[in-house]
C-alpha cells in the first residue's frame, strides 16, 4: 500500500518543502511510522490520540517523561509534522511529566543553536556547519511561531528561567517581538540579561512601542491552515477535504470512500476540546438526536433555575453524546420498555455495544459497517453459546444477526407471498441488479414484485431489509424524539411566559 499524503493543504506543503531551511531535511510526515499513526488517528471507531506518548532514548525521550509526538516534532524542528499534528488535534500546550511543553523544547534547542558557545553535532556525530545551524534555527523559529499562534502559554520556565528571559539572553529579537505581540509579561530587570548597550536599547524600544496595559492576543490561527483565524474559518462547520484520507478508518481517500457513498463529513472547531472535530452530516442516528434534545433540555432547565436563584446540580444529567457509557445506559432504558417485543438475542447484544445497528442504504462507510457487523455478530454467537435459548442456531441468527450493511443477515425473499429464508429454504438470495438491496429467491419472484419494487428501487429512503427488533427500537426512538421535542417546546414556552411576567429575573 502506498503511503498516505500529509493531511495539509498542498500549497502549504510545497511552500515549506521549497524553503531553504528544509534543504537536507526530510520531514517525518513522509515516513512509514507517521503514515501508520495518521491512519490510526483517522479511525472513527477507535482513534489513536494525537497526544500519544513517544519514546526515543537516543535523544532523551524516556518513557517516564511522557512526551508526545508534538514534543518530538518541536524538538526536531519538523515544521510539517508540527502543522499536521496540530491539525490532527494534538494539544499545543501539552506538558510532559516535568511540565515542559513543546514550545519550551523548541526554545531551549534554539538557544543552544544560536549560542555560538556550544558545539552541536548531527545524529551521525558530525559537527554541524554554520549553514546547517542556521537551517536548524530557522525551522525551530517556524515551529515556535506556529505554536505561539495556537495560543500556547508564554509564562512557562525552563529550569526556573522564564522563556522570555532565555529569548533575551539569546538575542532572538524576532521571537521576542512575537512573544510581546501575544501579551507576554516581561520579568523584572530583564534588560540586565543583555550585555551591550545596543541590545538593551533595542529591547527598551520594543517594550515602549507596545501598550503598557494587557491586550488581547491576536486571533488564534485555524489549524486547518487556511490562513484564517478560527472564528473566520472552522468556528462554522466546513466540508472535510476530498483528498484527505477518510475519517472512517478505511485508509482510502474521503473522495473515494464515504463521499462517494453520499455519506458526507463535516469538521468544526470544538472550543471545549480546542481542536477540530469531525461528524457525519448524512442520516444522523435517532439515538444521537434524542440524546442531543435531552441534553439541550437539561441545559435550558438549569439556565432558568440559575436565573431564578435556584441551586442546580454541578454535573449534567445528560453527558455529551458519543460517551459509550451514556449511550449504553440510554439503550438499556429503551430495552426495559420493550423486553416483550425485542428479541432476547438482539437485546443481549444491544446491552453490550454503544450503537443501535440499522440498515445503512449502502451510504455509510463499508469499513464502519463491517466493524459493527463483526462486533455485533460475535455477541450473538456469545449469546448462543450460553445455551439458555432453546431455539435453533439458525432461528436465533435469523432474528438477531446483522449483515454487511447492518440490516438482517439472513433475509426473506421479497416476492409477494414468498416466505423463503436464507440459510434454510435457499442458500443465498439474489439482489436486484440496480439497487442491490431488495432480494429474491428467483427471477419469478423478482418479476412479480417489480410493479411494486420499481417505485422505490434506488430511490432515497430505500434501505436493506431490517430485523423486526430494529424496526421496534427505531420506532420507539422516533416516538421518544417527538415526545421530547414537545416537552422541550412546552417548557420553553412556559419559561418565556414567566420571563414576560417578571417572575424570573
Amino acid at each position: 500500500m502506498p503511503l498516505s499524503r500529509p493531511l495539509l493543504p498542498a500549497d502549504l506543503v510545497q511552500k515549506i518543502k521549497s524553503d531553504d531551511m528544509m534543504s537536507g531535511f526530510e520531514s517525518d510526515v513522509f515516513g512509514q511510522s507517521f503514515h501508520e499513526n495518521r491512519l490510526q488517528m483517522r479511525n472513527w471507531l477507535a482513534p489513536l490520540s494525537p497526544d500519544s506518548f513517544v519514546q526515543d532514548n537516543g535523544i532523551g525521550f524516556f518513557a517516564e517523561m511522557k512526551r508526545t509526538s508534538l514534543h518530538l516534532a518541536a524538538y526536531d524542528g519538523d515544521v510539517l509534522a508540527v502543522y499536521e499534528l496540530l491539525g490532527l488535534g494534538a494539544t499545543a500546550d501539552k506538558p510532559d511529566s516535568a511540565g515542559i511543553t513543546p514550545v519550551c523544547l523548541a526554545i531551549s534547542r534554539l538557544a543552544i543553536f544560536t549560542s555560538h558557545t556550544v558545539r552541536v553535532f548531527s545524529p551521525t556525530g558530525v559537527p554541524l556547519s554554520a549553514a546547517d545551524l542556521e537551517k536548524e534555527a530557522s525551522r525551530l523559529k517556524s515551529v515556535i511561531r506556529i505554536l505561539v499562534e495556537q495560543h500556547v502559554a508564554l509564562d512557562k520556565s525552563i529550569n526556573g528561567e522564564p522563556l522570555l528571559s532565555i529569548l533575551c539572553r539569546s538575542r532572538l529579537w524576532d521571537i521576542i517581538a512575537l512573544f510581546l505581540d501575544h501579551g507576554a509579561t516581561c520579568p523584572k530587570n530583564i534588560t540586565t540579561l543583555l550585555k551591550t548597550t545596543a541590545d538593551r536599547s533595542q529591547l527598551t524600544s520594543m517594550l515602549k512601542a507596545r501598550p503598557q496595559t494587557p491586550v488581547n492576543r491576536p486571533a488564534r490561527k485555524c489549524p486547518c491552515w487556511s490562513g484564517k483565524s478560527v472564528s473566520e474559518c472552522h468556528a462554522k462547520a466546513q466540508p472535510y477535504p476530498l483528498r484527505y484520507i477518510c475519517v472512517c478508518g478505511s485508509a482510502r481517500t474521503y473522495q473515494k470512500c464515504c463521499f462517494a457513498r453520499k455519506s458526507y463529513v463535516s469538521e468544526k472547531w470544538d472550543p471545549r476540546l480546542n481542536r477540530i472535530m469531525h461528524d457525519y452530516d448524512k442520516r444522523q442516528s435517532e439515538i444521537t438526536e434524542v440524546m442531543e434534545i435531552m441534553q439541550k433540555g437539561d441545559e435550558l432547565r438549569k439556565a432558568v433555575a440559575r436565573a431564578g436563584g435556584v441551586t442546580v446540580e454541578t454535573e449534567p444529567v445528560y453527558p455529551p453524546r458519543y460517551q459509550p457509557d451514556t449511550v449504553r445506559r440510554f439503550m438499556e432504558g429503551l430495552l426495559a420498555q420493550d423486553l416483550g417485543h425485542v428479541d432476547p438475542a438482539f437485546a443481549y447484544a444491544l446491552s453490550r455495544v454503544d450503537f443501535i445497528p440499522r440498515p445503512q442504504s449502502r451510504m455509510c462507510s463499508r469499513f464502519l459497517c463491517d466493524n459493527r457487523q463483526q462486533r455485533w455478530n460475535t455477541l450473538i454467537d456469545e449469546y448462543i453459546d450460553t445455551q439458555k435459548d432453546r431455539r435453533t442456531r439458525h432461528s436465533i441468527e435469523r432474528a438477531a444477526k446483522i449483515g454487511t450493511w447492518n440490516g438482517a443477515l439472513l433475509r426473506a425473499c421479497e416476492g409477494p407471498e414468498c416466505n423463503k429464508i436464507e440459510g434454510a429454504d435457499v442458500k443465498i438470495l439474489k439482489c436486484c441488479s440496480k439497487c442491490k438491496m431488495s432480494v429474491y429467491c428467483d427471477s419469478t419472484c423478482q418479476t412479480v414484485a417489480w410493479k411494486t419494487h420499481k417505485t422505490k428501487c434506488g430511490k432515497d429512503g430505500q434501505c436493506e431489509q431490517s430485523l423486526p427488533s430494529q424496526d421496534i427500537l427505531l420506532e420507539r426512538l422516533r416516538g421518544t424524539k417527538e415526545k421530547l421535542y414537545k416537552e422541550h417546546d412546552a417548557f420553553l414556552a412556559y419559561t418565556t411566559e414567566l420571563l414576560k411576567r417578571g417572575q424570573i429575573l
